[in-house]
């Protein structure tokens, strides 16, 4: 898909860890994990922001 070669980072749910994570996807670095998709998402939104970038939920 076109659109997420925008994107740097994603928020997904990680089977194996069982918990949701912030990944960098050049790399699949784990930036950042929790239970709470909620904590995750306002962690990526202020990572995010800060460095003005985009990432997106899958």
């Amino acid at each position: 898909m076109k659109e997420l070669e925008d994107y740097n980072y994603k928020v997904t749910y990680l089977d194996y860890l069982k918990c949701m994570a912030f990944v960098r996807i050049a790399d699949d670095a784990i930036l950042y994990t929790s239970d709470s998709e909620q904590l995750v998402t306002t962690f990526a939104d202020g990572f995010c922001t800060a460095k003005n970038e985009k990432f997106y939920i899958e």
